[in-house]
């Protein structure tokens, strides 16, 4: 099942579908790729809109 699980989130990642991703299947991926999660991530900041009027 785990196996699975990363197939159908490496599917989200690479369509840019997904939406969150996590900690053990971000590990997984890592030490499959033998790589440091800082090569793996990037961030990118988005801003918030609100929909209530403050």
């Amino acid at each position: 099942m785990t196996c699975l699980i990363i197939w159908i989130t490496l599917t989200r990642l690479y369509n840019e579908t997904a939406t969150r991703v996590d900690l053990e299947v971000i590990e997984q991926l890592c030490d499959y790729l033998d790589i440091p999660a800082g090569d793996y991530l990037k961030y990118k900041r988005i801003q918030w809109i609100s929909l209530y009027n403050s």
